[in-house]
């Protein structure tokens, strides 16, 4: 269970550290989070079964080992909803970055907010 740790302790400093250069980063980034807890939950579950198959414990790890995993899956799916509001609250801004006016990533930049203050 030490590499567990370790790998959780490594994957939340790496949530909480991200920062992405540019929104349009995020953008792009965020779908891998419910891909990373859907990994996890599949090795959970992977692990309910090695308990039910495997190891010497009672029935009722393996089935409190899957619900675990049906927890973390369901951390996935919130995360795949996050990143659907992340597309319908920000579609104009994303807009902007796939299909800037005049055909220019450059020319859209001009519209530095920093300034508008």
């Amino acid at each position: 269970m030490n590499r567990v740790r370790a790998a959780a302790s490594e994957l939340a400093a790496a949530l909480r550290d991200y920062d992405p250069e540019s929104m349009h980063h995020l953008v792009r980034d965020i779908p891998g989070l419910g891909d990373a807890l859907a990994d996890v939950a599949a090795g959970v579950r992977q692990m309910a079964s090695r308990a039910e198959s495997e190891w010497p414990v009672a029935a009722p790890v393996a089935e409190a080992l899957r619900s675990v995993a049906d927890d973390i899956r369901a951390g996935a799916g919130t995360a795949e909803e996050a990143r659907a509001t992340l597309h319908r609250e920000n579609e104009v801004d994303i807009e902007r970055g796939v299909a800037p006016r005049h055909g220019s990533r450059d020319i859209e930049a001009k519209w530095d907010v920093r300034g508008a203050e």
